[in-house]
């Protein structure tokens, strides 16, 4: 298994792999299919690259799957020439873009007002928010594809659990998963990670700064880096592992608090307009708990949880878009925390307080 310091040197090896550069977005001319031409030479592009263009022109990617390749061709000709017709200010793409390229391939665009942080950065940010920690210690499972500049880390602290009181030997850990892409494919996230050992279910909680989540942001000039959001990044690491003995505190505090558990994912499955096969899954899930099969009559919140995180962990047969599960993890993580109450009448979720 590798360490973290293995994780981390693998990232920052990547930094040096990675060639970024800004150009004109006018003379970015997509050829169709696999090839794309930048100033003149040709390349590939991975497809988060190729989905990237395709949302900013408004080309659907399942009409080009029906279409011929010369007439893909042409279709993406003619946008880019309409593009370029365009005044400024009504172009789907900036003035200019940060490409990123690897070993020969485009694997991202991003405009060059937006932040974009080296592999390097996010690691420094991390090793210095988490230096009082024995991070030899930690299991680490990096995920993604840092081929195509984007990947998933999740760090879990064996140092860090609670054992639920009526459920001996049923242990959730916490940790922390980031999310980063050096090309800019999405912005960085910082989220506290509950993990349940008996079943690997699982679920992130947001963490806030001064009522804030992590966001990405504008730069001021066109440096390359940005303190202020390093700076920011370092503080969300912090925040988030100061409060995970509170968060765990929270997820166990679950399994005390009685619900309906099958109305409750009823009305979890209305919510989020699930289709029914999804909605049966989260019902079927609540009686395949490790732990042995539950007294419906007597439900906690805890099983709400475990039934949801087992559906959006092992989703073995793809029920779950990734919306949907996105969705749902995150819904999961703030009922963790005790946040979403349920009407006691009928079941029906009611959103937390803006007040």
């Amino acid at each position: 298994m590798k360490t973290i310091n293995d994780v981390f040197a693998e990232l920052r090896g990547f930094d040096t792999t990675l060639e970024q550069q800004l150009i004109p977005s006018s003379v970015i001319i997509p050829q169709g299919g696999e090839q794309i031409q930048i100033e003149g030479q040709d390349y590939t592009w991975s497809v988060l690259a190729a989905k990237q263009i395709r949302q900013r022109y408004g080309i659907l990617e399942n009409l080009e799957k029906n279409l011929p390749s010369e007439v893909v061709q042409t279709l993406w000709q003619a946008r880019v020439q309409h593009e370029t017709k365009q005044p400024q200010e009504s172009r789907c793409l900036p003035g200019q873009l940060k490409v990123s390229i690897l070993d020969g391939r485009v694997v991202g665009f991003v405009d060059a007002g937006l932040v974009t942080l080296s592999n390097a950065q996010v690691v420094e940010a991390i090793e210095e928010a988490t230096s009082q920690l024995p991070l030899h210690k930690a299991e680490v499972t990096l995920s993604g594809d840092i081929k195509a500049a984007s990947w998933h880390l999740n760090v879990i602290f064996p140092f860090q659990s609670v054992e639920i009181e009526s459920r001996p030997g049923d242990i959730i850990r916490g940790g922390l998963i980031i999310k980063h892409s050096a090309a800019g494919l999405h912005g960085t996230q910082v989220r506290n990670f509950l993990h349940r050992l008996v079943c690997s279910n699982g679920s992130t909680v947001p963490i806030c700064v001064d009522n804030k989540q992590l966001r990405i942001r504008r730069r001021r000039e066109y440096q390359f880096a940005d303190q202020d959001v390093i700076e920011k990044l370092r503080l969300v690491v912090d925040q988030g592992v100061r409060e995970l003995d509170v968060k765990l505190k929270a997820v166990a505090g679950l399994a005390k608090k009685k619900v309906n558990a099958v109305e409750v994912l009823k009305q979890i499955a209305l919510k989020y307009r699930v289709r029914k096969t999804v909605r049966d899954r989260l019902l079927s899930a609540l009686q395949e708990d490790e732990l042995g099969p539950v007294d419906e009559s007597t439900t906690t919140m805890f099983d709400v949880w475990n039934a949801v995180t087992r559906v959006t962990s092992h989703d073995t047969e793809n029920l779950l878009r990734d919306g949907i599960r996105e969705r749902l993890n995150l819904f999961t993580g703030v009922y963790s925390q005790q946040a979403i109450h349920t009407c006691p009448t009928c079941n029906r979720i009611l959103e937390p307080s803006r007040n």
